[in-house]
Parts: structure tokens; C-alpha cells; sequence
């Protein structure tokens, strides 16, 4: 039994291999159905993961058969690889390989491919040693496992922006652009999976127009951080569940597994050994999906968080300086005027007591204009008119609707302003000095 041959390739992915490459021009045909490779169909093929031609794989074309595959539904399908070559020349070039076919002992890749990794000598050089080292199979574009959630249109947009009562087959002569459709495929495979395995809905019109139409100030800010906090926590709490649920079917999948080497385990030393390499590798494997799975939703969450949060304290900050625009701008009505801060009613107070020269040396200063100065004016000569002739005793029935209860009290108050803050400077402040307070004996 060659067991260390079958699993050399399932080990850790930093691992690299002294091997060789040739080249097989099938590969470079894009319309090329998967169901002529081993990785066609089966819990592990590439046809169950949605795709169905060479040209709508997302590496395509730099894919083809590697020695992890040993046939039909093999786990390594999907897998990438790292090929590196040094030529003669000491320059060294690479191309990552993603594995959809059986490849004995040595790698067989795709013509274009080949003249990626070797600068377009592939014809001429044939066979060519390569180092190989397994990476992250979304180095070359899959993400993982993609099931179809079934989810149907409402029926009222049945019929409307590109909604369809059925499934509508794919049109293959649209392939003409294989990088635009292997594009396609990607987002849609991303889309499959957010739904998959995060459990989340695609939000309907409705829901997306209320998020659209949000005001963007620091309160709706904050509350999308709380919702993106919530959201995240379950994509967490689903992420345990897929990976445990994974690791489970994987430990049972070994123990209801058949070894013949077991009964003369002396004999099948080798064979055991390299079996116990396999579950090692297979277990590692799992650890590290897990671990690219969590940095991904995690970068996400984080880059999420980030930009809400810049968003909440841009919000913020202009609503501070609007905040402070609005109360030093000059007010329109005596009602506005009383929302003023005390330091502003001051100055509004001075510039209304003022004689017109020095009205006018403020409203230069202040950057105030004729207009918006002038009601404000009118109510405040209108009040002193009012107190000057006796007639600021006149009960609410009878005096004109334009004056209200302010503005009745307005010339006062515009006294009683400039008269506490000349208070406020005449009067000493008070010690804040704490004296000692003498003893009984002292007093006598």
C-alpha cells in the first residue's frame, strides 16, 4: 500500500515539495465542462459548488490536476497550490494552481498556466521541476462550500427589475469575457455563502429604503454600531456551530472509518503510520479553516466598526459646530433670543441699546447684515415706545397679536441684562478662603 504517497500532500500547507510540472493544453478551454475532470460532481466536486465550465472557475486559467487528487470527489479538490521555478537564470517565478483533476506523483497544469511560471518557455521546456507549497484555497478564489437558499422573489416584484417567476438557465453564450463571468460567479458564491452560513436574510425593498433614507447624524451612527455589534455576535455564535458541526462529522467519519492495518498493526507499521498523519493533517486542516473563516469575518466586523464609528465622530463634530453656529447667530424673534447663551444675549443687549454709529461698528465686527438685525430692532423700539407711554401695563386681549408675553417684558429684559453684568463686575467675589475658626479661649 503506498499510503505516504496518497497523503504526503494532506500535511500542513507550509510545507513544500520538490516535484515537477508539465503541461496539458485542456485546461486552457474554457468552455470545457467540469464533468470531465475528477472534481466534477459529489459532496467534494466543483459542480456541487455552482460551477460548471473551466471559464466560470474563478482561477481559470490557471488550474489543473495535482497529486493530492487521487480521483473522483477527492477532499483536496478545490485545494491551491504555490508553484514556484528558478530557470537557468536564477530568476524565480510563481502561480498559484487551483486542483481539479488527478495528477500521478507529479503536477499537470494548463498551457497559459505554464508560461505564467515560466515566462513563456512552456513548449519549449515540456517538464520542469517546481517547488510546491499548499495555501489558502481563497488564494485562487473559493471560500468554501455553497448550497442555494431557496429564497424566492415577493410576488409583487415578480416580473420587475430583473425578477423571475423561475430559475433561469444560464446562458452560455454570454461567456465571452471569462475574467467578467468568473467575477460573476465569485459574488455569487460570497452571496450563497453569507446566506448559508450566517443565517442572514437578504433584506427586502422596503428595509433597504429605510436604511437608505436614514439621517446621518451621530444617534442613527450609533445605532447602526449596535446593530452591527449584534449582528456580529451571532455571526460569531454560527461560526462555532458550522466549524464544531464540521469537526464533529469529521471525528465520526474517522471512527466509522475501515482499517484493515488494525489487525496486524506490526505488519502495516508504515500504513498506520501514514493513516494517523492523514487525520493529523485533515484535523490541522480543519483548525485552519477556522482560523481564515474567523480572521475574515473578523476584518469585516473591524472595517465595518471603523468606518461607522469615523462616521459617528464627523457627525458629531458638525453637529457641535452647527450647534454653535446657531446659538451665536443673530436671533430673529425675542422667543430665539431667549435660547441665546448668556454671553450672546449680552452682546445683543449692548447692540440694541446702542446708538446708530455704534450699531453699525458692531454689525461690521459681528459680520451681522441690515436684514437680519432689523425685526429684532423694530420689536425692541417698539417695547420701549410701549413702556415710555404707559401702556406696558395693557392686558394680552388687548394688545396687538404680533407682541407676546416676551415681548412685552422684552425692554426690560434687555435692562435687566445690562444691569447684572455690570453688577457681575462691580461686585467683589466672595473668598473662597476657608478661615480657621478660633478656639472658646481665644474668644475671651
Amino acid at each position: 500500500m503506498k499510503f505516504s504517497a496518497i497523503f504526503s500532500f494532506a500535511l500542513l500547507p507550509a510545507i513544500s515539495y520538490a516535484l515537477t510540472t508539465s503541461y496539458d493544453t485542456s485546461y486552457d478551454i474554457a468552455s470545457q465542462s467540469l464533468a470531465t475532470v475528477a472534481c466534477s460532481d459529489g459532496p467534494h466536486g466543483l459542480m456541487t459548488k455552482g460551477f460548471t465550465t473551466f471559464g466560470s472557475l474563478p482561477h481559470f486559467p490557471n488550474i489543473g490536476g495535482v497529486p493530492a487528487i487521487q480521483g473522483w470527489n477527492s477532499p483536496s479538490c478545490g485545494t491551491c497550490w504555490k508553484l514556484s521555478y528558478t530557470d537557468g537564470s536564477g530568476v524565480t517565478r510563481s502561480v498559484n494552481i487551483l486542483g481539479i483533476d488527478v495528477a500521478v506523483n507529479n503536477f499537470n497544469i494548463g498551457l497559459n498556466a505554464m508560461n505564467t511560471l515560466t515566462g513563456g518557455q512552456a513548449q519549449f521546456l515540456g517538464r520542469v521541476p517546481i517547488t510546491a507549497t499548499q495555501v489558502a484555497s481563497s488564494v485562487c478564489g473559493l471560500l468554501g462550500p455553497m448550497k442555494a437558499s431557496g429564497r424566492m422573489a415577493k410576488a409583487e416584484y415578480i416580473g420587475k427589475d430583473g425578477f423571475h417567476s423561475r430559475m433561469v438557465e444560464k446562458n452560455e453564450d454570454i461567456a465571452t469575457d471569462r475574467y467578467k463571468l468568473g467575477d460573476v460567479f465569485e459574488k455569487q458564491r460570497r452571496f450563497e455563502g453569507f446566506l448559508e452560513h450566517q443565517k442572514r436574510d437578504v433584506p427586502d425593498f422596503e428595509t433597504m429604503a429605510d436604511e437608505v433614507s436614514r439621517e446621518a447624524n451621530s444617534e442613527s451612527f450609533q445605532k447602526e454600531i449596535d446593530e452591527l455589534k449584534a449582528a456580529h455576535a451571532k455571526d460569531l455564535e454560527h461560526l462555532y456551530d458550522f466549524n464544531a458541526n464540521e469537526y464533529k462529522e469529521s471525528i465520526r467519519m474517522q471512527y466509522m472509518a475501515q482499517d484493515c492495518t488494525c489487525q496486524d498493526p506490526e505488519a502495516y507499521e508504515i500504513e498506520r503510520a501514514a493513516i494517523a498523519d492523514l487525520f493529523e493533517a485533515e484535523r490541522q486542516g480543519l483548525v485552519s479553516t477556522w482560523a481564515n473563516r474567523h480572521e475574515q469575518l473578523r476584518h469585516a466586523y473591524v472595517t465595518a466598526l471603523l468606518d461607522l464609528q469615523n462616521n459617528k465622530i464627523s457627525a458629531a463634530q458638525d453637529e457641535y459646530r452647527n450647534k454653535l453656529t446657531l446659538e451665536r447667530a443673530f436671533p430673529l424673534s425675542i422667543i430665539d433670543f431667549h435660547t441665546k447663551p448668556e454671553d450672546f444675549k449680552y452682546r445683543i443687549a449692548v447692540f440694541l441699546t446702542s446708538d446708530e454709529t455704534k450699531k453699525t461698528e458692531i454689525k461690521k465686527q459681528q459680520q451681522w447684515n441690515e436684514e437680519e438685525v432689523k425685526n429684532l430692532c423694530n420689536l425692541y423700539k417698539t417695547d420701549v415706545r410701549d413702556h415710555c407711554s404707559g401702556r406696558s401695563g395693557i392686558t394680552f386681549t388687548n394688545r396687538t397679536s404680533l407682541l407676546s408675553k416676551y415681548q412685552k417684558m422684552f425692554a426690560s429684559d434687555i435692562q435687566g441684562i445690562l444691569v447684572k453684568h455690570k453688577n457681575s463686575i462691580l461686585s467683589p467675589k466672595k473668598s473662597t478662603i476657608k478661615r480657621k475658626r478660633p478656639a472658646a479661649a481665644e474668644l475671651w
